[in-house]
């Protein structure tokens, strides 16, 4: 038997949690992604579907976070990341709550290459200031430490002129290291 949870968040504090045994109705997370071979990033997107009979669930918005933990008796597992809020609408005939969220990568589209501050660098470098931003970790996989597509040196920087979202500068660092970004 798998027990979930989903816990609501405004920044760091826990705001409310919704539990398989009161309102939370369902969750479905799904990858999305672009159907090329190599140069483009997968994020998650994840639906939450919430009964609210009694419509005291109002505290959802696009300046939240969601968590879903999932478990067995006590013991929960986070295995997915942060999600961020970006829609939620009710359905004014069942009073079920429909949330949709989206992983880090959804949040690149909302920054550009200006806000890294950076003249001089190696993608490996890029990569990394762009994870900072976002607040992400960062793991190269399969990629060697020593391969010359991470550590060659952009004097001037590459062709970025700053105006472009972050989004698309890793897509392009995606094609140039021959690689898929998640």
């Amino acid at each position: 038997h798998v027990l979930a949870r989903v816990e609501l968040y405004e920044g760091s504090t826990l705001i409310d949690t919704f539990k398989h045994t009161d309102s939370l109705q369902s969750v479905k997370i799904e990858r999305l992604g672009e159907k090329k071979f190599f140069g483009f990033g997968i994020c998650q997107k994840m639906e939450v579907k919430l009964v609210d009979r009694y419509r005291e669930i109002n505290n959802i918005d696009k300046n939240k976070t969601l968590e879903i933990a999932f478990g067995s008796q006590c013991d929960y597992v986070y295995a997915f990341p942060n999600f961020y809020v970006d829609d939620v609408k009710r359905d004014e005939n069942t009073n079920e709550l429909t949330i949709v969220a989206y992983d880090a990568l959804y949040n690149a589209n909302n920054h550009t290459v200006s806000e890294l501050n950076l003249s001089a660098y190696t993608i490996k470098d890029f990569v990394l200031a762009i994870a900072a931003l976002l607040k992400v970790p960062v793991n190269f996989g399969n990629i060697p430490e020593d391969d010359v597509s991470l550590n060659t040196l952009f004097p001037d920087g590459a062709n970025f002129n700053g105006q472009e979202r972050i989004r698309e500068a890793l897509n392009k660092v995606a094609e140039a290291t021959q690689s898929i970004y998640y």
